[in-house]
Protein backbone atom coordinates (compact mmCIF):
# COMPACT_ATOMS: atom_id res chain seq x y z
CA UNK A 1 0.00 0.00 0.00
CA UNK A 2 2.84 2.43 0.83
CA UNK A 3 4.33 1.82 -2.61
CA UNK A 4 1.06 2.84 -4.23
CA UNK A 5 0.82 5.93 -2.04
CA UNK A 6 4.42 6.83 -2.91
CA UNK A 7 3.65 6.55 -6.62
CA UNK A 8 0.49 8.64 -6.14
CA UNK A 9 2.62 11.23 -4.30
CA UNK A 10 4.99 11.49 -7.26
CA UNK A 11 2.17 11.35 -9.78
CA UNK A 12 0.47 14.33 -8.16
CA UNK A 13 3.79 16.17 -8.28
CA UNK A 14 3.89 15.69 -12.04
CA UNK A 15 0.20 16.64 -12.33
CA UNK A 16 0.91 19.91 -10.51
CA UNK A 17 3.70 20.65 -13.01
CA UNK A 18 1.33 20.01 -15.92
CA UNK A 19 -1.42 22.15 -14.39
CA UNK A 20 1.13 24.88 -13.69
CA UNK A 21 1.96 25.04 -17.39
CA UNK A 22 -1.78 25.31 -18.11
CA UNK A 23 -1.85 28.20 -15.62
CA UNK A 24 0.68 30.15 -17.69
CA UNK A 25 -1.51 29.60 -20.77
CA UNK A 26 -4.64 30.75 -18.92
CA UNK A 27 -2.99 33.93 -17.67
CA UNK A 28 -1.75 34.54 -21.22
CA UNK A 29 -5.34 34.28 -22.43
CA UNK A 30 -6.40 36.79 -19.79
CA UNK A 31 -3.66 39.26 -20.70
CA UNK A 32 -3.55 38.92 -24.48
CA UNK A 33 -6.98 37.67 -25.54
CA UNK A 34 -9.15 39.61 -23.11
CA UNK A 35 -10.39 36.49 -21.32
CA UNK A 36 -11.35 36.52 -17.66
CA UNK A 37 -8.87 35.61 -14.93
CA UNK A 38 -11.50 33.32 -13.37
CA UNK A 39 -10.17 30.13 -15.01
CA UNK A 40 -6.64 30.99 -13.85
CA UNK A 41 -7.88 31.80 -10.34
CA UNK A 42 -10.03 28.68 -10.07
CA UNK A 43 -7.34 26.32 -11.31
CA UNK A 44 -4.85 28.00 -8.98
CA UNK A 45 -6.96 27.16 -5.95
CA UNK A 46 -7.38 23.63 -7.29
CA UNK A 47 -3.61 23.29 -7.54
CA UNK A 48 -3.27 24.63 -4.00
CA UNK A 49 -5.68 21.94 -2.81
CA UNK A 50 -3.57 19.30 -4.59
CA UNK A 51 -0.48 20.49 -2.71
CA UNK A 52 -2.23 19.65 0.56
CA UNK A 53 -3.06 16.18 -0.79
CA UNK A 54 0.62 15.77 -1.76
CA UNK A 55 1.66 16.54 1.82
CA UNK A 56 -0.82 14.00 3.20
CA UNK A 57 0.50 11.40 0.73
CA UNK A 58 4.09 12.21 1.77
CA UNK A 59 3.15 11.42 5.36
CA UNK A 60 1.13 8.28 4.56
CA UNK A 61 3.24 6.94 1.71
CA UNK A 62 7.02 7.26 1.62
CA UNK A 63 7.33 8.83 5.10
CA UNK A 64 10.93 9.84 4.49
CA UNK A 65 12.25 13.08 5.90
CA UNK A 66 13.02 14.43 2.43
CA UNK A 67 9.52 13.67 1.14
CA UNK A 68 7.82 15.30 4.11
CA UNK A 69 10.07 18.37 3.84
CA UNK A 70 9.30 18.61 0.10
CA UNK A 71 5.57 18.28 0.85
CA UNK A 72 5.67 20.99 3.51
CA UNK A 73 7.75 23.27 1.27
CA UNK A 74 5.28 22.79 -1.58
CA UNK A 75 2.28 23.70 0.59
CA UNK A 76 4.03 26.71 2.16
CA UNK A 77 5.32 28.14 -1.14
CA UNK A 78 1.99 27.49 -2.90
CA UNK A 79 0.07 29.17 -0.06
CA UNK A 80 2.26 32.27 -0.13
CA UNK A 81 2.11 32.32 -3.93
CA UNK A 82 -1.69 32.11 -3.91
CA UNK A 83 -1.99 34.98 -1.43
CA UNK A 84 0.25 37.45 -3.27
CA UNK A 85 -2.33 38.78 -5.76
CA UNK A 86 -4.38 39.94 -2.77
CA UNK A 87 -1.70 42.47 -1.81
CA UNK A 88 -1.55 43.97 -5.31
CA UNK A 89 -3.17 47.28 -4.30
CA UNK A 90 -1.08 47.81 -1.15
CA UNK A 91 2.26 46.32 -2.19
CA UNK A 92 2.46 45.78 -5.93
CA UNK A 93 6.18 45.02 -5.73
CA UNK A 94 5.40 42.12 -3.39
CA UNK A 95 2.54 40.83 -5.55
CA UNK A 96 5.00 40.78 -8.45
CA UNK A 97 6.59 37.71 -6.84
CA UNK A 98 3.44 35.71 -7.71
CA UNK A 99 4.85 34.31 -11.01
CA UNK A 100 8.30 33.85 -9.47
CA UNK A 101 6.89 31.66 -6.72
CA UNK A 102 4.84 29.83 -9.35
CA UNK A 103 8.16 28.73 -10.86
CA UNK A 104 9.29 27.60 -7.40
CA UNK A 105 6.08 25.56 -7.02
CA UNK A 106 6.77 23.92 -10.39
CA UNK A 107 10.34 23.12 -9.38
CA UNK A 108 9.37 21.57 -6.05
CA UNK A 109 6.53 19.62 -7.68
CA UNK A 110 8.90 18.31 -10.38
CA UNK A 111 11.31 17.13 -7.68
CA UNK A 112 8.42 15.35 -5.95
CA UNK A 113 7.44 13.78 -9.28
CA UNK A 114 10.96 12.43 -9.79
CA UNK A 115 11.09 10.82 -6.35
CA UNK A 116 9.20 7.61 -7.25
CA UNK A 117 8.42 7.99 -10.96
CA UNK A 118 11.11 8.67 -13.49
CA UNK A 119 14.32 7.73 -11.86
CA UNK A 120 15.39 9.75 -8.82
CA UNK A 121 14.72 6.93 -6.36
CA UNK A 122 15.07 4.11 -8.86
CA UNK A 123 18.83 3.72 -8.64
CA UNK A 124 19.17 4.12 -4.87
CA UNK A 125 18.69 1.57 -2.17
CA UNK A 126 17.35 4.18 0.30
CA UNK A 127 13.85 5.52 -0.08
CA UNK A 128 12.79 3.27 -2.95
CA UNK A 129 13.77 0.05 -1.21
CA UNK A 130 11.74 0.86 1.92
CA UNK A 131 8.54 1.55 0.03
Amino acid sequence: MRKGLSIAYSGLGYLIVLLGVVQFFLVGLAFFAGESFEAHRGLGWGIHTLTIVVLVLAILGPRTRQDIILGVALVVVATIQAMLPGVRDDAGWLAAFHPVLALAVLGIAAQIGRRYIGGAAGGRSGAAATV
